[in-house]
């Protein structure tokens, strides 16, 4: 089989030649349709009609929370934006997602960059905005704790797990 995208109108977007076709329902987008497609093995990103990320890929998944795509080509992992844009090179091994960071590791190197790709000296594994006032933070060790917006640390104590309620109240497992 072969699949092709179509607008529920019966516009045709693109001829049926892909392997397979999945759109990106949870793009916050009502003007423009995303869908990534896969053809002979390479995966790639479209916008519309448009080709946006060729098909070059062995993988693109889409993290809605960063609102980033993972790509991978091999071994190697690295991170687009929806415009096509590279933000993290595809030279890492493992990359995860964690709030506002971006984790890389290749080997024993590792790397934290911010959600433009921009290197970020921190001990910390992810870094998530819950409100105007406050962030959670994992550290590296696993250990939760909450910062106000210049990043000072708000608990003494270690935590297993850390949710924000609502106004100043969490959540917090010990």
């Amino acid at each position: 089989y072969k699949y092709g995208y179509a607008t529920n109108k019966g516009k045709i977007l693109k001829d049926a030649m892909f392997n397979s076709v999945n759109r990106l329902t949870d793009i916050d987008d009502s003007k423009n349709i995303y869908f990534v497609a896969t053809m002979n093995g390479k995966s790639g990103l479209y916008k519309n009609n448009k080709i946006v990320i060729k098909n070059e890929f062995d993988d693109i998944i889409y993290d809605i929370s960063s609102k980033l795509l993972l790509v991978q080509n091999g071994n190697g992992e690295g991170v687009y934006n929806l415009d096509g844009k590279c933000i993290v090179p595809i030279d890492y091994e493992i990359i995860i997602i964690g709030g506002d960071y971006i984790n890389a590791s290749k080997g024993e190197k590792k790397l934290v960059f911010d959600l433009n790709g921009k290197e970020v000296n921190t001990d910390n594994f992810s870094h998530t905005k819950v409100s105007d006032k406050y962030s959670i933070i994992i550290d590296n060790d696993n250990n939760y704790n909450i910062v106000d917006n210049s990043n000072n640390k708000l608990l003494k104590d270690n935590f297993v797990y850390i949710e924000y309620f609502k106004e100043d109240l969490f959540i917090a497992t010990k």
